[in-house]
């Protein structure tokens, strides 16, 4: 398990797991969120080529946990990862979770540079429209050659964080 990569809809939990799997692995965590946006929720990269090449970079490396959805590059990480865990979760509970991220003390998402989650139109229509099923389409492509981790819900959390350790 060299390289893992953690993605699926917003507010499903993608970040509270990749961070919970890199202290039992000992490795750090690469978010997607904290590459594309500064801490104002502005992007850091004029360009979609711009972020896929910082993105390429970290894809080139031969370790690496990194978590995020981000349509644009996930082609090369999952060509690039031994391991692919897809976040599945129904819209609905992921839409609730967005909601209630927003009142956390301890927050379990950490937005770039310390930024703080907001619920916006913006993301909910992220979430509303997050293309679940060609998403998983592109999951199964890899069924044969890499190892393949579907999380649905919170049981499957905790399975997965166990047989990944």
């Amino acid at each position: 398990m060299d390289r893992i990569t953690i993605f699926g809809i917003s507010g499903s939990g993608k970040s509270t797991f990749a961070n919970e799997l890199g202290k039992k692995l000992g490795r750090p965590i690469v978010s997607l969120d904290k590459i594309f946006w500064d801490s104002n929720w502005q992007r850091r990269y004029p360009t979609k080529v711009e972020f896929k090449q910082a993105v390429k970079k970290i894809v080139d490396e031969d370790k690496w946990i990194i978590e995020g959805s981000y349509k644009k590059t996930i082609d090369m990480r999952l060509e690039r990862a031994d391991v692919i865990v897809y976040f599945d979760f129904p819209v609905w509970r992921c839409l609730w979770r967005a909601f209630i991220r927003m009142f956390e003390k301890h927050e379990s998402f950490k937005g770039p540079d310390g930024a703080k989650q907001k619920l916006g139109w913006d993301l909910i229509k992220y979430i509303v429209q997050f293309p679940k099923k060609e998403m998983l389409l592109l999951v199964e492509n890899y069924k044969d050659t890499k190892k393949i981790f579907i999380v649905r819900n919170n049981r499957e959390i905790k399975e997965t964080l166990e047989k990944m350790c």
